[in-house]
């Protein structure tokens, strides 16, 4: 097993070993003082000139230049891959400066986001703007985008192991 893995399965046998104690079914309870912090996993996220490659390598597949662009989205504004599923046209706003931001609220926390649309995130729309309810209508299954983004990250020359999470990262 993995690290990262192990950690819910010991707090799992900690508690019925921690019951078993309780209801005298065994003399002393070994796990009392025993504690096992799960590692931390190491957190990536892109360096501009990692972002400029991404952006401006030639794709293979029309299908590769989507995955790329919901990243690259992504990595402007931090919206995280569910969200970014739902996101419709008509949360795009437009404020009286000429700025365009996006609002909505997270799908995983229900807590309210408003970002700002950099010019590249504005070009990216721009593309995908089909008369759909929408932005990005087509979206594949999370892991398909991840197993993509890992080819894209070999065709750009990065190193680091992409997902679409780091684009949240890359944002922050």
């Amino acid at each position: 097993m993995q690290p990262g893995g192990l950690a819910p399965h010991l707090t799992n046998l900690k508690y019925i070993v921690k019951l078993s104690f309780f209801n005298g079914w065994m003399p002393r309870n070994p796990f009392a003082l025993y504690k096992y912090p799960p590692p931390q996993a190491e957190r990536f996220h892109l360096e501009e000139d990692e972002i400029q490659r991404m952006m401006t390598t030639k794709l293979r597949h029309k299908c590769q230049d989507r995955t790329r662009d919901m990243f690259i989205f992504s990595c402007f504004t931090g919206i995280c891959y569910a969200d970014l599923k739902t996101l419709a046209w008509k949360q795009l706003e437009q404020d009286t400066h000429g700025d365009w931001w996006v609002t909505g609220n997270r799908c995983k926390t229900d807590t309210r986001y408003v970002v700002k649309l950099l010019p590249a995130a504005l070009s990216i729309l721009e593309r995908y703007r089909d008369g759909t309810d929408y932005v990005f209508s087509f979206m594949p299954h999370l892991n398909t985008v991840d197993r993509s983004l890992k080819r894209i990250a070999a065709l750009c020359g990065i190193e680091k192991k992409l997902t679409f999470h780091v684009g949240r990262h890359t944002y922050a």
